[in-house]
């Protein structure tokens, strides 16, 4: 049934839909994550292991479809998405998805990556980053990888603290530097005053 479903799907798009699901998508980052907002390909800088979630399933209303970049990838199903790709079965009215555990959250279904499934691929992050293919998305419900960090944002904070490092280290040399010139102008000179005077009283006490 599977491959079969996935054949019907392959012939009834024209060249420039498959080009729309497989070319880059869209995302809108939020708080705990990224929702995905148009099918195609996103890369997406989220912890391991993967974990994506249905916003309201039970109003969903067509198919998931998706793939993730994989290391060593054996899914013979996966030639929509490309043989670099595991596929994913979902069905969001059965609560199921191939190489995931399902976990629910109020009107939210969470998928979490099994390591130990059979139907689960080790996904290729060799650049940092997971690449998802979500070459189908349904209606009235939304699709959100869970943990996925806005990039930018990301590096922004990154320079941020590279920035307040700095900052610390050149107050610090800051603070030496005053404090080598308020010890040559002030501290210094009353010392040897200091011990001109403990010497010069030595002297005259010994002349007597």
């Amino acid at each position: 049934m599977k491959p079969l479903c996935l054949l019907l799907i392959a012939f009834t798009l024209t060249k420039s839909e498959v080009e729309y699901y497989t070319g880059p998508g869209a995302v809108k980052y939020v708080s705990d994550g990224a929702i995905i907002t148009k099918p195609g390909k996103v890369k997406l800088k989220s912890p391991d292991p993967m974990v994506f979630e249905v916003v309201n399933y039970q109003k969903c209303q067509g198919l998931i479809g998706l793939c993730y970049k994989a290391v060593d990838n054996t899914d013979k199903y996966a030639f929509f998405c490309g043989m670099d790709y595991c596929f994913i079965t979902v069905s969001h009215r059965r609560k199921t998805a191939a190489g995931f555990d399902e976990e629910y959250y109020g009107s939210n279904l969470r998928f979490i990556r099994n390591y130990q499934s059979d139907f689960s691929c080790e996904p290729n992050v060799e650049d940092g980053y997971h690449h998802w293919l979500f070459w189908h998305l349904p209606t009235d419900c939304e699709v959100k990888v869970i943990g996925a960090i806005d990039p930018n944002k990301d590096e922004y904070v990154k320079l941020k603290l590279a920035i307040y490092v700095l900052c610390g280290i050149a107050a610090v040399v800051i603070l030496i530097a005053i404090g080598s010139v308020a010890y040559c102008l002030f501290i210094r000179p009353k010392f040897f005053a200091s011990t001109s005077r403990t010497l010069g009283s030595g002297q005259i006490g010994s002349a007597q």
